[in-house]
């Protein structure tokens, strides 16, 4: 039956389409233009927010470096001291030459005159400066804005009083900066044609600008009657205003405050801020009238082949039926054999997508992404075999397993630990090629295959990569965390005759990093393997230790050095082995960390050094204000019953807290700064005393370190090893004494060998210290018998 040509598919169908397509097309391009447009004006507008935010806060770290810098200046005892012109000189040309951005310094005197200065300048009078009456007057820190009468250049002076016991003022310490290094900071700053950033100060000096001859002391003039930069100053806060100049056009800015008052200001012309909306305008038209050119080139095709669908369809079906799933179904009907040839592309879509699934699961991790083990073991296999047939070809396998990762599940929880994985997945993937393949066999433990290197160089240096990204912190949950890893490296050789033996010794390898201190690569030597199969006997005989009574404490006395009065003792454990005899507690505490028997060492060393010295007190042995120190472990520090099992140890051993002092290190404690904080302060209200141990070796922040509740500051014994011979250890040593003394802290030494050593840390009055100089760690009968000497020598 032929039908007529208007009641034809052929016929009705460009109509159809071109009535219903052509509208909906114009009105999408037309909707997606107009909300595309607002969203570059809104990301314009927030981007510009964002720069001027984080050039506040680049500008606010700067401007705190400066006054600590300046704050360090003032309570230098030279300084302070004010009695030798020709050494507060030097410390003032010192301070030019490291701070690079001051280039001059000077102190004067109650009177204004200058009684030293960072040049060969000669003397000058200051009294008539407004930053020297600020810093008189007692204000703490004072700024200036002013034109250098040596340098004739637009400077920024600040000024801060020196004191005497930390109250008398005896003179003022002056820093003055190039506010050409300023401008240079905002001379990157463009926004299109027109855009550019400048500072100001309260009273509307400018600070920083482009234009270097606006930088002269002088108030602001050019843009005195822009309201928006007059109101920003006055409310002092992040805004955006629209304004017009003088001479009609239109601007847009926006601002961001300083801590000291200062203003961050971006100004740009709206027509150019707007340009790139209107060019997407255009662009969005053109793109309108293409589609529509090609809705109408389009349905005329399609016209002509739809006629013809139903052998298609066939062949559609008959390839789904036979496993074919790659050829896609297109058939634009809306009869029934539309409907019938979509539920065909329906069905092979989600049969495809369900193999597609099914297959990436089997070899992908979910978590990471990453690809899994038996992924990895398959391109290991074809490696090897490559390797067999090219004795040239070279590749390495990378094992990996996060340090301390149990302890971060423990602390921030699986949610916490799943993300840190995500983050290792990513920083291994910037650190790696294309061609390399990292996959996650479980856990924390990953796998780098490095396919095709040059030589051995080749790993370390992407290891090295690794680890430089690893020592960045990252924040899970609210919480600044600092994760490293153990990396072990196997590199291809003929005798690898399958991935078990090539993964074996990458292991090893990661576990003799592991022993050597975390946080490093180790590659493997074949006299590993022997060290690994020590390390589980030890790790085998350690989990019955405490049953088998084999650990044991021994006692290092902690002295007060300048009558060398026992004040304490330090709680030290061994390990006497039946077989191997006593262990160094280097060998095995890292294996008991890694196999979680730490937990239970640390209570029992807790434990019975509690019990000791409250022995010791009943028997008036030792003095009433006597103290044990123990050290605590990183994963005992974070478990949540920490503090119940102290309190329970008190308890349990009729020991008062006053007595017991906990040894903690700056690592412990910066891995997770909030939550450190917290345990420490509710110790410290309890009454035991924290001492910060290896002090100088870790991360040694100032920023954490005075909010913390701790007692005193262990000096590592690198220190103090060669002290006498080594003036630069004794610098060291002075300034951590210095500061322990403005905070209270008691100091203590440790690894004292010498006389001299001794000698020399009281002459920097260093209150306490322990060493072999005054004993060895001793065990209990010994410490007893040393206690007895004590008493019969009072």
């Amino acid at each position: 039956m032929k039908i007529p040509l208007y009641n034809s598919l052929k016929f009705r169908m460009p109509l159809i389409v071109l009535g219903g397509a052509i509208p909906l097309i114009l009105g999408a391009m037309f909707f997606a233009s107009d909300r595309a447009i607002k969203t570059i004006t809104n990301e314009s507008e927030h981007q510009r927010n964002i720069i001027a935010k984080l050039l506040a806060d680049d500008l606010n770290r700067w401007n705190k470096s400066n006054i600590i810098a300046l704050k360090n200046l003032s309570q230098q005892p030279d300084i302070i001291e004010m009695n030798d012109p020709s050494r507060m000189k030097s410390i003032l040309k010192t301070l030019v030459e490291n701070q690079e951005i001051f280039y001059l310094a000077h102190i004067t005197n109650l009177e204004g005159k200058n009684i030293a200065r960072s040049d060969n300048s000669p003397a000058k009078y200051y009294g008539d400066r407004s930053y020297f009456k600020g810093a008189i007057a007692g204000k703490d820190i004072n700024y200036q804005i002013l034109i250098g009468r040596t340098s004739k250049k637009p400077a920024l002076c600040m000024a801060t009083p020196v004191r005497q016991q930390k109250i008398k003022i005896v003179g003022v310490a002056t820093t003055c900066i190039d506010l050409a290094d300023l401008s240079n900071q905002v001379d990157r700053l463009k926004f299109g044609k027109t855009g550019y950033a400048f500072i100001v100060d309260r009273s509307g000096k400018v600070l920083a600008h482009p234009d270097r001859s606006l930088v002269n002391g002088e108030s602001l003039t050019d843009f005195s009657n822009f309201i928006p930069v007059q109101q920003a100053i006055e409310a002092n806060r992040s805004a955006k205003f629209a304004f017009q100049d003088d001479l009609g056009k239109e601007w847009l800015s926006w601002n961001a405050p300083l801590d000291n008052g200062w203003m961050i200001v971006i100004l740009q012309e709206k027509a150019d801020f707007l340009n790139s909306q209107h060019q997407f305008e255009k662009f969005a038209f053109s793109i309108a009238e293409v589609a529509a050119i090609a809705v109408i080139v389009l349905t005329s095709f399609l016209a002509n082949r739809l006629i013809r669908p139903i052998s298609n369809l066939t062949d559609a079906a008959s390839a789904i039926s036979n496993g074919e799933f790659s050829e896609p179904i297109t058939l634009n009907r809306n009869d029934e054999l539309g409907i019938l040839a979509q539920s065909f592309e329906r069905m092979r879509i989600a049969i495809k997508k369900s193999n597609e699934q099914l297959r990436y699961a089997a070899l992908h991790d979910r978590l990471t992404g990453l690809p899994n083990r038996a992924f990895f073991n398959h391109e290991l296999t074809q490696l090897i075999t490559i390797s067999q047939q090219d004795p040239d070809y070279l590749f390495a396998v990378l094992f990996i397993d996060l340090d301390g990762f149990k302890m971060i599940n423990d602390t921030l929880g699986h949610e916490g630990g799943d993300l840190l994985l995500i983050d290792l997945a990513r920083k291994l993937k910037a650190s790696t090629r294309q061609s390399d393949l990292i996959a996650r066999l479980g856990g924390d433990e990953f796998v780098i295959l490095l396919k095709q290197i040059q030589n051995l160089e080749t790993a370390t240096t992407v290891a090295d990569r690794i680890l430089e990204k690893l020592s960045v912190p990252i924040g899970i949950k609210g919480h600044e965390v600092f994760a490293s890893a153990s990396i072990g490296i196997a590199l291809s050789h003929p005798n690898y005759q399958n991935i078990d033996d090539f993964l074996r010794d990458a292991d090893t390898a990661m576990y003799e990093a592991k022993a050597n201190g975390k946080a490093r690569y180790t590659i493997f030597e074949p006299n590993m393997n022997l060290k690994a199969k020590q390390r589980l006997e030890l790790d085998r005989d350690l989990r019955f230790a405490i049953d088998n009574q084999e650990l044991e404490l021994f006692y290092q006395p902690i002295v007060n050095l300048s009558n060398q009065k026992i004040t304490g003792f330090e709680a030290l454990i061994r390990w006497r082995h039946p077989d191997r005899g006593l262990i160094d507690p280097d060998l095995f505490i890292p294996i008991a960390e890694e196999a979680g028997t730490i937990v239970s060492i640390d209570y029992w060393v807790l434990h019975n050094a509690c019990q000791t010295l409250s022995q010791w007190l009943k028997l008036g042995w030792v003095d009433p204000d006597f103290t044990i120190s123990v050290n605590i472990s990183p994963i005992q520090f974070a478990r949540d019953d920490f503090i119940e099992q102290i309190s329970q140890i008190l308890a349990e051993t009729s020991l008062e807290p006053q007595h017991l002092q906990l040894e903690i290190t700056e690592t412990t404690v910066i891995k997770n700064i909030e939550d450190g904080k917290l345990i420490i302060q509710q110790l410290s209200a309890m009454g035991i005393k924290i001492s910060l141990d290896d002090f100088g070796t870790g991360y040694s922040s100032l920023s954490y370190l005075y909010q913390l509740p701790i007692n005193s500051l262990k000096i590592d014994r690198s220190f103090i090893n060669n002290l006498e011979h080594d003036s630069n250890k004794l610098k060291v040593i002075r300034t951590i004494i210095l500061l322990a003394r403005n905070l209270d802290l008691n100091v203590i030494a440790e690894g004292i060998e010498t006389e001299q050593q001794q000698v020399l840390l009281c002459e920097y009055c260093c209150e306490y210290g322990q060493g072999y100089f005054f004993s060895e760690p001793l065990p209990l009968n010994q410490a007893n018998n040393l206690i007895q000497k004590s008493l019969d020598r009072v």
